[in-house]
């Protein structure tokens, strides 16, 4: 009886290894229409980067609970420290994104078991509820989310908006937006973030290049020199040769006009 309690105690201790070992987080985006930037959901810019373990270096990344693909993915997870990552409660700056732009994360890999490769996808209503798939440009490096070489680094993670997504989301009082989330395939995950990015216009909407500075309004139709014609002036050098005849005659002196 004693043995089959250490059996069983020593398989519920492996079984629980993986789930404090594997992560990596979305600390922040950038968008390919602007230098703003989004936090992160969940993330905790007091928690140091530069260590492994559990406590405290893993207490802000997100776990998405064997959501492992696109057709489950459903909100945007849990942190150890925060709990539920709640979408309404989002506050501050937002990467700016054109249509079927690109959105560039920076990724902190906590240790071996957070790395590559990620999957992300964008749910454009902004609420987590309804992810299509995105391509991904620039990958996380990792085997079936394991890199023991890029452990404590922040990496670049690129992913592109799909053809035809709009955003028609609100989050933190802001329009137009939608909710990326990318992922690993990690045991005890997946592991990653979900970031609010808001979309805009080709090249900024109402500040297009040439737009709002075209020579429209200074084009010379309305500097043309119609009221400086020498017809104008024409007749005023008339009127006053005519003059400078009339105080002729009266001097006596002939003006032939």
């Amino acid at each position: 009886m004693h043995s089959k309690l250490i059996v069983s105690a020593f398989v519920a201790i492996v079984a629980m290894a993986p789930a404090v070992s594997a992560h990596g987080l979305i600390l922040k985006a950038t968008g390919d229409a602007g230098s703003a930037s989004s936090k992160a959901l969940g993330v905790d810019d007091s928690v140091p980067r530069d260590g492994t373990r559990r406590n405290p270096f893993q207490t802000d990344t997100t776990r998405f609970a064997n959501q492992r693909t696109v057709d489950a993915a459903n909100g945007c997870g849990s942190t150890i420290k925060g709990g539920k990552n709640d979408i309404a409660t989002f506050q501050g700056t937002m990467a700016q994104v054109s249509a079927g732009g690109t959105v560039s994360m920076t990724l902190h890999q906590v240790n071996a078991d957070g790395a590559g490769p990620y999957t992300c996808m964008v749910d454009a209503s902004g609420t987590g509820n309804n992810f299509v798939q995105m391509q991904v440009t620039t990958q996380i490096p990792g085997t079936r989310g394991s890199n023991r070489a890029t452990q404590k680094q922040d990496l670049p993670l690129v992913a592109q908006m799909p053809a035809g997504v709009q955003c028609t989301g609100t989050v933190g009082g802001q329009n137009n937006v939608c909710m990326v989330r990318c992922q690993n395939n990690a045991r005890a995950g997946p592991f990653g973030g979900c970031v609010p990015v808001q979309m805009v216009g080709a090249n900024g909407g109402g500040n297009q290049v040439g737009g709002g500075n075209q020579n429209t309004g200074n084009q010379n139709t309305g500097n043309q020199n119609t009221g400086n014609q020498n017809g104008g002036n024409t007749g005023t050098n008339g009127t006053t040769l005519q003059g400078i005849a009339g105080r002729r005659f009266r001097r006596g002196v002939k003006v032939i006009l």
